[in-house]
């Protein structure tokens, strides 16, 4: 049986920690149904570094690619969750096995000490730029931490940054892996905030989820991969988690010739997806 998807993002709230110098979070209702009127709506003010978000080249690199360039399979797909246990920074002797286009999300004592502080925390356990390095020479494409920062804040700020970012490696921060055992999952991440932004080095990341590995598959069965149309509605297709059949939106990607489909009323929920094209 398919284990539920579990959340490992942060929600945006008002007064919740930011990086020394960014502006305070506000989330404001302002308008109310129970004040008498016509819908409920909320506004937020926080930086694109506001819990769980995203770094992208841009952030460190002057000619670096934006958070619009997001490409989907950095954020999409099987992924690992290691535990560190040095107080400090994760350093190469903790790092398992590499391989070209891991995604290799970190728990560390963040996790269990840190991450749900109402005050920022200076001493949070970083990527260190030896690590950094390794990372890099294995050509992973996704890096994620549980604190606001890959680099340190009282150490390696920059090198870090510079070292994953430079090789085009994509940076998850502010990942709440508390509820989470180490191990092989499947990485669903909903970028919200990231067209938002557009022209930027960051992006917000409210629905970043954890899912169990073999949720998806390598292939999905659906008549809509024998077309060579850039996009098409898929009227019937498989759902992922062998449910029933729904319908969605499917896309080519003519770059990689891989497969995107979304399906909005798949149960438990909703979701998208990418599989080789054939």
């Amino acid at each position: 049986m398919l284990q539920p998807w579990i959340d490992i993002s942060l929600p945006i709230r008002s007064g919740m920690p930011v990086w020394p110098g960014d502006r305070p979070v506000l989330v404001h209702q302002t308008m109310s149904l129970e004040r008498g009127d016509l819908f409920n709506l909320t506004e937020c003010h926080f930086t694109a570094h506001t819990g769980t978000h995203l770094d992208a080249p841009r952030h460190f690199l002057p000619s670096g690619d934006a958070i619009d360039a997001l490409p989907l399979e950095a954020v999409l797909g099987p992924c690992r969750v290691v535990r560190i246990h040095d107080p400090v920074a994760v350093r190469p002797a903790e790092l398992p096995p590499l391989h070209f286009g891991d995604r290799i999300l970190f728990q560390t004592n963040n996790s269990f000490n840190n991450i749900h502080l109402l005050e920022f925390v200076e001493a949070f356990v970083y990527v260190s730029k030896e690590a950094a390095a390794v990372l890099a020479a294995a050509r992973v494409q996704t890096v994620g931490i549980d604190y606001l920062s890959v680099g340190g804040f009282l150490r390696d700020l920059v090198e870090t940054h510079l070292v994953l970012l430079g090789a085009g490696i994509w940076v998850i921060e502010g990942l709440d892996l508390s509820a989470v055992e180490p191990g092989d999952y499947e990485l669903g991440e909903g970028v919200s905030l990231t067209r938002a932004v557009g022209d930027s080095g960051q992006g917000g990341s409210r629905l970043c989820h954890l899912g169990d590995s073999r949720r998806f598959p390598s292939t999905m069965e659906s008549g809509c991969r024998e077309t060579n149309a850039v996009s098409c509605q898929v009227r019937h297709t498989t759902s992922p988690s062998g449910g029933p059949t729904v319908s969605g939106s499917f896309s080519r990607m003519p770059t990689d010739r891989r497969i995107c489909v979304y399906w909005p009323t798949i149960w438990p929920t909703p979701g998208c997806g990418c599989w080789p094209g054939a």
